[in-house]
């Protein structure tokens, strides 16, 4: 079950509390700027070595109208980086997890 409203889903990504501006640039000379959550959370990979490499996964969480067009290899620029979504995650309530990538 999604949260009822878009205005519901937004409270959840304000500036003022958890969230940050994202500016994305999806395949068109058009920029625009969504509120977002971002997070580099810690991974522990192993690449078939034996050995755990740490390391961290950039992502945002982020309303799924707000990432309208956004297609995979699509630029966003969110915590002072640019960044190149890798996956775009769709949760069924309304939110979308976008993964990123240099």
């Amino acid at each position: 079950m999604g949260i009822e409203t878009a205005e519901d889903r937004a409270v959840f990504l304000n500036p003022d509390e958890f969230g940050e501006g994202a500016t994305l640039f999806p395949g068109s000379p058009s920029a625009r700027t969504i509120a977002v959550v971002y997070e580099e959370s810690w991974t522990a990979a192993d690449p078939e070595t034996g050995v755990p490499v740490s390391s961290t996964t950039p992502r945002l969480f982020a309303r799924t109208d707000d990432l309208s067009g956004v297609e995979q290899g699509d630029r966003v620029a969110v915590a002072g980086k640019v960044w190149r979504f890798a996956d775009l995650q769709p949760d069924g309530t309304g939110f979308t997890i976008g993964v990123l990538t240099r």
